[in-house]
């Protein structure tokens, strides 16, 4: 994610608060990192919204490896 993709989620993000609290409603940015991406993405958007003092949810799937039936040698 480069500076234009920081400054433009800044920017929405500033935005969007400003509504919530004109009608009285708590901004909460919900983070679904992908998979896929760099772990550097979801850090830069979790400082993003700690600069703002936003509250943030990091809601992530995580694969967890299913018991066998075999027994490590």
């Amino acid at each position: 994610m480069g500076a234009e993709n920081l400054e433009t989620l800044t920017t929405e993000l500033v935005a969007r608060h400003r509504v919530h609290t004109e009608v009285g409603t708590e901004t909460v940015v919900l983070i679904q990192p992908d998979p896929a991406s760099p772990v550097q993405f979801t850090v830069d958007v979790m400082d993003v919204c700690d600069r703002l003092g936003l509250v943030k949810s990091l809601q992530m799937d995580i694969e967890v490896a299913s018991p066998t039936d075999e027994e490590p040698s």
